[in-house]
């Protein structure tokens, strides 16, 4: 961690185009925000844009901005994202997830400094520095012809990478730290510390879910309990929620990386279901509890409920399952 400080901290004063690489949930974004925190845009605006969560359709309009009668529902002009970052940074979280249309006008942007708003025929002249970050390795999807090789090279020209929490060691403990006293704080509870046998947990385990993970687990072990220690079984519901969902095993030699036999893969509908009935079975059909655990909203997992049809029935079923050996 203090190499990436190190690079954040020499790399921002700097005009150039920043690439962030690592997996879900360990901070790129927390990155990004630094980066320009400490460079000479700091006073400028920071854009965040997340490719993967905006549609094909809208995603142009998103980053480009589009005027007034350009396509239905556009009522009034809109500035995209590179206009709003004039002078500024924009990051573009997920870059991974851009279509090859709009990487090619993407492109064409870096290389000019120009852009055209959607309907627009009136060029705009930009100066934005680019962060850009993905969980996936990149240069694999340019190989597989789903990112285009130039434009490749015009993000990837510092890369800096963010580790994956099982890598940072006592950081874990540190972390959990902070945020049980956030949580305990807003909840009102009187939780200080972790038990011996909790820390031993804590950094046993190989988070697959990274930082975000370990926030969600605090998250719910707070809302769930109360007391002054957290105890080894206050986790054990969060855990075992994040093990359905395919995370990694409780021994520090089940490496997250491994890749499983073809066999072992199951449709994602499949380990959702079955993820959030395992919940609902840990907290005895009580969905806000079950909701915390999987760190989603109630109504979503009323909605699923819905949508699995066989879920409920199966609850009644299903005996309930033996703690994990933690």
């Amino acid at each position: 961690m203090h190499a990436l400080y190190k690079s954040i901290e020499t790399v921002a004063p700097s005009q150039a185009p920043v690439f962030i690489h690592g997996e879900t949930g360990t901070g790129k974004d927390l990155a990004a925000k630094a980066i320009h925190a400490h460079s000479l845009r700091s006073g400028q605006a920071f854009v965040p844009i997340n490719c993967a969560s905006i549609s094909g359709d809208l995603i142009e309009s998103e980053l480009f901005g589009h005027v007034k009668g350009a396509f239905t529902g556009a009522h009034t002009d809109h500035n995209g994202a590179f206009m709003q970052a004039h002078r500024g940074t924009l990051f573009l979280d997920e870059v991974a997830e851009l279509d090859l249309r709009t990487q090619a006008k993407l492109l064409r942007v870096l290389q000019t400094g120009e852009m055209r708003r959607v309907g627009d025929k009136e060029h705009r002249t930009v100066d934005v520095r680019v962060i850009s970050a993905t969980h996936r390795d990149l240069a694999a999807v340019v190989r597989a012809g789903g990112f285009r090789a130039d434009l490749f090279h015009r993000l990837y020209v510092v890369p800096i990478k963010v580790p994956a929490l099982r890598e940072r060691g006592d950081d874990i403990l540190l972390i959990a730290q902070y945020m049980l006293k956030k949580y305990a704080d807003e909840d009102g509870r009187r939780f200080k510390d972790f038990s011996p046998q909790a820390r031993e947990l804590l950094v046993r385990h190989t988070w697959p879910g990274n930082v975000r993970e370990l926030i969600n687990t605090i998250r719910a072990a707070v809302a769930l309990h109360d007391g002054e220690i957290i105890q080894v079984a206050m986790l054990r519901g969060p855990l075992q929620a994040s093990q359905a969902l395919g995370g990694a095993g409780n021994e520090a030699e089940n490496c997250a990386s491994a890749l499983p036999s073809a066999n072992a893969i199951q449709p994602l509908a499949v380990v959702e279901r079955n993820a959030i009935a395992a919940a609902l079975r840990l907290f005895e059909g009580n969905v806000t509890h079950a909701a915390k655990a999987l760190g989603v909203n109630a109504s979503t997992i009323h909605r699923k409920m819905t949508a699995y049809s066989d879920l409920r029935p199966s609850l009644n079923s299903t005996p309930h399952p033996s703690p994990p050996q933690l």
